[in-house]
Order: structure tokens, then C-alpha cells, then sequence
């Protein structure tokens, strides 16, 4: 099914269609609502350079092959809950004017998001991902990560770069999720992670930038030690980092994911010490405060240390 450069001036209605080869609608224009409740795509759904003007429906749908929203518009509400990626979901570059709901969606294989943005609530409330997600350099307005669900134990949700301005991040399961913010942007983000470790071995910061997020909710999970740079998830992330279809060359992050001095420190290899020296810098001045302005102490030099 070819509908490449067509333009529906008004509502486009394909639900429960089953594209039985290659579907592709690049570079597409959907001009009024867009319906693909329940369709099924048993080859490559080719949807990257595609505008939809109205709400774009895509709950139940099935993607039993590739599956690529590279650089898509979602000027109003883009409805993806209860979809099935069964090999790779890629939306790189998509732009989410509004809401946009991935609730109990399931990705079987890689799900990139990398450089997405959200204007308004990106939601991944019990999303099932059997890898772990990309969200590098993603812009999200308002994130909404609770209860996600995996195949395995544990699972690490890779945020590196990207800027979170607020929202909430909930695990209430059994599943140990991590969390990679590397040089990412932290606004008034919720964390609320029920574990038997300490909260923050859950989180990977790094570089990070701390922009309206506030440690007093966390003191219980601060206090004594005042550790902030421990982190028990997994780095080793393999992805399959082919940019597009359309053969858009290397990106950035292609490159190992731990390959700073900050990061061989913390696994035991040769580094340039950075950790260790704004651990011991840290101890020496907690030590001459009284426990009143240790918090606040600890949280300057989270943010000052040159790392």
C-alpha cells in the first residue's frame, strides 16, 4: 500500500485494515482525525515525515514488522495505547504537539525516541518494553513513567541528555527499574520507587542538571550518608542504533555509554579519580556542619561538582 505525498483534507478512517505487505504513508498530510484502531501491519509501516492535523488513533494496532514515525508532526492528541510493536518502534525526531498516550503499548524490540519532543504529557503509564528504552536528547513537557512492565527483572530506562521538565516517575512493582540521566535536565520530576535499596542507586547521575527539582521529598532517602553518586543499574546497554530507514548516518550516541573517568571509577577501572575526589571533599565538609545544613550542603555540591 502505497500513499506517499497524499494529502486527506479530511478525516482518514483505516481501522481494522490489515496491510498485508509495506504500507507506507511518508511524507503524508492528514488534514482531520486519522483512524487506525486495530489495523494490522504484517510488513514495514513507513510513516516517517508525516503530519497529522487532527487526533491520530492508533490504539490495538498491530506492527508485526518495522515500525517508523521518523520525524512525524502530532499537531493534536496521538493515541498509541494498547499498540504492539513486534520489532522496532522508532519515532527519532517526532514532535508531539499536545498530548500524546503510549499507556499499555508493547515493545517487543528497540523503542527509540531519540531526540523526540513532547509539548505537553507524555504518557507511559504500564508500557511493556523488552529492551531498554531510548529517550536520548528527548524535550518532555510533563513525563508520566509509572508502573512499567518488562519481560526480565529489571529494566534501565535511558534518559541520557534529555531535558524532563516535570511530571512523575512511579514504580509500584516487583520490577527494579533504572534510570539513566546522564547529562539530563531534571525539573520538579516525582520519584517514587518502592525498593529495598536506597532510592537513589536507582538513578545515574552524572553531569546532571538539577532545575527545579526538589531534594527536600527525598531527605529520608539522603540521610545519613548523603550518597548521591551510587547507581546499581545496568550501563551495558546494546542497542541497535541504525538511525532510520532512510540512511541518515551516524548519531552521537552511538559511542559506549560508559566511557568517562566518572563512570570507570564507579565500576572498579582507571579513571581520573573525579568521584573519589568530590567524595572525599563532600565528607570533609559534612563533618564540620551541624545536621540542620548538611541537606542543603550536600545538594550545593552535588550540583557544583565539576564532573
Amino acid at each position: 500500500a502505497l500513499f506517499k505525498k497524499i494529502a486527506f483534507v479530511s478525516h482518514a478512517y483505516f481501522q481494522q485494515t490489515d496491510f498485508s505487505t509495506e504500507a507506507s504513508f511518508s511524507e503524508t498530510t492528514f488534514g482531520g482525525k486519522t483512524k487506525f484502531q486495530f489495523a494490522v501491519f504484517e510488513g514495514e509501516a513507513a510513516i516517517s515525515y508525516a503530519t497529522f492535523e487532527g487526533n491520530a488513533y492508533f490504539q490495538h494496532v498491530r506492527f508485526r514488522n518495522y515500525a517508523e514515525f521518523f520525524e512525524c508532526t502530532f499537531e493534536n492528541i496521538a493515541d498509541f495505547r494498547c499498540a504492539e510493536f513486534q520489532d522496532v518502534g522508532r519515532f527519532m525526531d517526532a514532535e508531539f504537539a499536545v498530548e500524546a498516550y503510549f499507556g499499555r503499548s508493547e515493545f517487543l524490540g528497540v523503542c527509540d525516541f531519540r531526540d523526540a519532543a513532547f509539548h505537553q504529557t507524555a504518557n507511559f503509564r504500564e508500557v511493556v518494553l523488552h529492551h531498554s528504552p531510548m529517550f536520548h536528547r528527548a524535550r518532555i513537557e510533563v513525563v508520566h513513567f509509572v508502573d512499567v512492565q518488562t519481560d526480565g527483572d529489571e529494566l534501565t530506562i535511558d534518559f541520557q541528555a534529555s531535558v524532563l521538565r516535570q511530571g512523575r516517575i512511579e514504580q509500584s512493582t516487583d520490577i527494579k527499574t533504572y534510570y539513566n540521566l546522564r547529562e539530563t535536565t531534571l525539573g520538579d520530576i516525582d520519584i517514587a520507587i518502592e525498593t529495598e535499596e536506597r532510592l537513589f542507586q536507582h538513578l545515574h547521575v552524572s553531569k546532571t542538571t538539577f532545575d527545579g527539582f526538589d531534594f527536600s521529598r527525598y531527605h529520608y532517602a539522603l540521610s545519613p550518608e548523603w550518597v548521591l553518586h551510587t547507581f546499581d543499574g545496568e550501563m551495558d546497554l546494546d542497542y541497535e542504533t541504525e538511525a532510520s530507514r532512510f540512511q541518515l548516518g551516524e548519531r552521537e550516541d552511538t559511542e559506549e555509554l560508559c566511557e568517562t573517568g566518572d563512570d570507570a571509577d564507579e565500576s572498579g577501572g582507571e579513571g581520573d579519580g573525579s568521584c573519589s575526589r568530590i567524595a572525599e571533599i563532600r565528607d570533609t565538609l559534612l563533618e564540620s556542619l551541624d545536621p540542620r545544613k548538611r541537606y542543603n550542603a550536600a545538594t550545593r555540591l552535588v550540583e557544583d561538582a565539576p564532573l
